[in-house]
């Protein structure tokens, strides 16, 4: 009974041990790796690299500091998850929704986040260098400080903010006009083809 005992206690002291200077919830942890999903889940700097989760619920998930990278997060639902800090290089974020989350400062050098909803997120400080922002909707994000040199915003959303800073920060892509603004063009463009062909009286 009393070697039984020892060996509980020790087996004790080496978990807590284990853990000791992790940031993450363990058991969430658990949760997420069992189930593939865990909204409002504490996973700060938790070791996620190459982790499977598409289409996982991580909605207001704390992944601050995490590693994330080569992550699989096609179609997950990230609403309003803390990403800040997190290193997301080349993680697959292909149709996610990040709607309203955090990525201040956040590494996505690389990363794919095509037709990914990203509206009001916080990307402020985070590096987007070479990343695929093909078709994504970043109405009303804010790029302020974002390193954007080489990222690919062709077809993608943006807000007259969002295109000044993207073309200042180096991004790259044919269509970098709001739908509001290729309408407008569209427009203009349709009146001088009219005025050019108008036959004179």
């Amino acid at each position: 009974m009393r070697k039984l005992l020892t060996i509980c206690c020790t087996a004790v002291v080496f978990l807590l041990v284990s853990t000791e200077g992790y940031a993450y919830k363990a058991s969430d942890l658990i949760i997420l790796k069992s189930t593939g999903s865990c909204p409002g889940c504490d996973l700060r700097e938790a070791n996620l690299q190459l982790a499977e989760l598409q289409k996982a619920d991580l909605q207001g998930a704390s992944l601050q500091g995490a590693y994330l990278f080569l992550a699989n997060f096609w179609g997950a639902n990230l609403q309003g998850a803390d990403l800040r800090k997190a290193n997301l290089q080349y993680a697959d974020l292909q149709k996610a929704d990040l709607q309203g989350a955090d990525l201040r400062g956040a590494d996505l050098v690389g990363a794919h986040l095509q037709g990914a909803i990203l509206r009001e997120a916080d990307f402020q400080k985070a590096n987007l260098k070479k990343a695929h922002l093909q078709g994504a909707n970043l109405r009303n994000a804010n790029l302020t400080e974002a390193d954007l040199q080489g990222a690919n915003l062709r077809y993608a959303k943006l807000d007259s903010d969002g295109i000044a800073i993207a073309k200042a920060r180096g991004a790259i892509g044919l269509d970098l006009l709001s739908d509001s603004e290729k309408r407008k063009l569209l427009l203009k463009l349709k009146g001088e083809v009219y005025l050019t062909f108008t036959p004179s009286l």
